[in-house]
């Protein structure tokens, strides 16, 4: 067994790990939300191109559930079923199975950025060496096939809220208001010049975000420059191309000093498309609409 808190050992780690032993998977989440699928997409898109199956039964505990996460799940191939009975469902279990030997993680974090890497939780992996990965994927069995779990319906959509409440996040909107008066003089080519500023780009997709990283040795290469942006680049070279152009003196006041950075040298964050609202990984808010350049 392995005791998983999101200290020393980050769920998000262990999850990707096991999802490359597996041909099949196995899920209860009493929610999902994007911010939580965000971060596992790619795994579980690789997963099932190279032939793996996944089941996923979720509830919609306190309605944080969202709309955009199921449909992002079941566009790439996953199985889901709704739990929809009356009494409570708050079951956090991944279970995996390869041969005949079944692994699973229990405990408390549901499909959330928080839930799998930055929040207090605390899961227990159960290695094939204990039967209890069998009684836990047994239940899992008994669940999905259970009056209770119902095939995803629109009927079923339409009880789910398009964007659940929005999770707390550090917010930094008065020292921003210092930041947003961008020099107007300065041509859109500057800020996409690699040379001075750190440039970070992201196709068109079908999800709901757009997910980004930035190294921790490059932005200690630029600084030795002076001053300069991160410019963020969504839906790069297409018609609805955005550029989001932070000061890095803003960013290494205001998000620097809460941010997570992953063992190796990055800063993860996401873009949520509809607002242009930036959530960094360890609960760190930002409006990139302040920043907006094109």
């Amino acid at each position: 067994m392995k005791f998983i808190e999101n200290n020393s050992i980050r769920l998000i780690d262990e999850l990707e790990g096991l999802f490359s032993q597996s041909e099949e998977i196995f899920i209860c989440a009493a929610f999902i939300r994007e911010s939580g699928l965000n971060l596992l997409i790619k795994i579980i898109e690789k997963f099932i191109q190279n032939g793996g199956a996944i089941k996923i039964l979720f509830g919609n505990d306190f309605g944080l559930t969202e709309k955009d996460a199921i449909l992002t799940l079941m566009k790439i191939g996953s199985e889901l079923k709704y739990y929809q009975g009356d009494e409570t469902f708050h079951i956090k279990s991944y279970i995996f199975k390869q041969d005949h030997f079944i692994s699973a993680i229990i405990g408390s974090s549901n499909i959330s950025a928080s839930g799998l890497t930055t929040g207090a939780e605390w899961n227990v992996l159960v290695t094939p060496e204990s039967d209890l990965g069998e009684r836990i994927y047994d239940e899992f069995c008994r669940l999905w096939e259970s009056k209770k779990s119902i095939t995803v319906t629109d009927e079923i959509l339409d009880k789910i809220k398009a964007k659940a409440p929005v999770e707390t996040f550090k917010s930094f909107s008065q020292k921003e208001d210092k930041y947003i008066k961008l020099d107007t003089e300065t041509n859109i080519a500057d800020y996409l010049d690699h040379s001075k500023n750190y440039v970070v780009t992201r196709r068109p997709d079908y999800r709901t975000n757009w997910s980004f990283q930035i190294y921790d040795s490059k932005l200690k290469e630029y600084s030795k420059k002076g001053e300069f942006y991160i410019a963020v680049i969504c839906d790069y070279q297409s018609p609805s191309q955005k550029v989001i152009a932070i000061p890095f003196k803003y960013f290494k006041e205001n998000i620097l000093p809460s941010a997570y950075r992953d063992d190796r040298g990055r800063y993860l964050f996401e873009v949520i498309k509809r607002d242009l609202r930036f959530n960094w990984h360890h609960r760190v808010g930002m409006d990139g609409k302040k920043f907006l350049v094109a």
